[in-house]
């Protein structure tokens, strides 16, 4: 019995040991099962954010081809509500580089001229305007006034001849008695003084009598070379001070352009090169490079003559001009009309709408701008841009061709000797 009583409290122990370790094993189950489940839901909510950052994705690349596309219906209204305008390619041509010089047209001679002693204007011999020749009488002053000068200046050698006189008179009195003591020295120095004074003044006098009598015989005023006059006296009976300017005379055949350089200019110029001025086509040649640079300005003075015999040029009118550089570069012909006085021209990008671009020009051949500076040869330019044209408008476009200018072979113009007008091959 006690045997079978310790057989079953062994089997109750066994009993008891398996349900504690099925306890145990599903203990551990619930443990890893809970372990998991955060990892679970951070691999959901990954996902979910990955669905929605594609989602979101597709609703922008969506919404930018929708936006896209009504920029295009937009631009294609636009374009059928504007009014056309007229546009044209660039032509890349073969342009001799060239320095741009500003001056005013000098007279290379030029002289203000006045009478040497005041007086009334009796005649006057010419008027504004009018051409004189070398040794052209230009006025004459009243004879009357003159001849009352050379009164006053001879009566005035008169008295410093008498005060002379008196002088010597004096001395030889004092003199004598100087030599026996009978007056002091300080009186023989007084009335030698008084001999060198009077004789000062009487040289005086007979020095304006001179000045007098030229004054006399040079009353007329005669032009000193010919030239036009650009200025005269309103006429006879006005009264001049001597040395004040009453007629100004300038030879406008030949003019001067005094104008400045950069330094890296000072390699194109040289004493003896072209130089072509604008507007037209008048040529000048360089006369005079100064090659030392002004300390506040560093640019280099230089000097230009310009034949002028026929007259077409203006005296001191301001002017450009083009120093030729002899080396020839590509430039891009335009329209006269299309460039503005401010230096921009209208261009029509790729997306069709407008840009303003600030370029470097000249004229060239034809009227036609020369752009060095500031295009491409895929520019459209507008032929006429008003001043209503913004910058991002959305124009018609009317395209057209070139100018006759433009699209013309080379041709040298009659002394020009350049190859402006040679298109580059494309």
């Amino acid at each position: 019995m006690p045997r079978l009583w310790g057989v079953e409290g062994s089997e109750g122990e066994n009993t008891r040991g398996a349900g504690t370790v099925l306890a145990m094993t599903t203990a551990s189950g619930t443990t890893r099962r809970r372990s998991l489940l955060p990892v679970l839901l951070i691999g959901v909510i990954a996902i979910g954010g990955l669905l929605g950052w594609i989602g979101i994705k597709v609703s922008e690349k969506q919404k930018e081809e929708t936006n896209r596309a009504t920029e295009r219906e937009r631009i294609a209204a636009e374009a059928s509500r504007a009014v056309p305008i007229e546009v044209t390619r660039v032509v890349a041509v073969q342009h001799e580089a060239s320095v741009l010089i500003t001056g005013t047209l000098e007279p290379v001679r030029a002289v203000d001229l006045g009478f040497e002693l005041g007086g009334q204007i009796s005649r006057v011999g010419g008027r504004l305007g009018d051409t004189v020749v070398a040794g052209q009488t230009l006025a004459t002053l009243d004879r009357a006034t003159v001849g009352a000068q050379s009164a006053q200046t001879s009566a005035a050698v008169a008295a410093a001849q008498a005060a002379v006189e008196m002088a010597r008179d004096r001395l030889s009195r004092v003199e004598p008695l100087a030599r026996s003591g009978a007056v002091a020295q300080a009186d023989l120095i007084a009335a030698r003084s008084g001999l060198a004074m009077a004789e000062a003044q009487l040289a005086q006098a007979r020095a304006a009598r001179r000045l007098t009598a030229s004054a006399t015989r040079e009353h007329t005023l005669r032009a000193p070379f010919g030239g036009v006059l650009t200025r005269v006296p309103s006429g006879p009976g006005g009264v001049v001070g001597p040395g004040i300017p009453i007629f100004r005379i300038e030879d406008l055949s030949l003019l001067r352009l005094r104008g400045t350089i950069a330094e890296e200019q000072l390699a194109f110029a040289r004493v003896g090169a072209t130089v072509r001025l604008d507007p037209g086509d008048r040529r000048g040649t360089v006369r005079a490079v100064v090659r030392s640079l002004d300390p506040m300005t560093r640019r280099a003075p230089i000097e230009i003559e310009v034949d002028n015999a026929d007259g077409g040029l203006v005296g001191n009118a301001f002017v450009r001009a083009y120093l030729m550089a002899g080396t020839l570069t590509t430039a891009f012909r335009i329209p006269a009309t299309a460039r503005n006085a401010d230096g921009r021209v209208a261009v029509i990008g790729a997306d069709g709408r407008v840009r303003w671009k600030h370029v470097t020009a000249e004229i060239g051949e034809g009227g036609n701008w020369l752009v060095t500076q500031g295009m491409t040869t895929s520019d459209r330019v507008v032929v006429r841009p008003t001043s209503d044209l913004r910058e991002g408008d959305v124009p018609a476009i009317v395209m057209v061709d070139p100018p006759a200018a433009t699209r013309a072979a080379a041709t040298p113009a009659a002394g020009g000797g350049d190859a402006a007008n040679a298109p580059v091959a494309p």
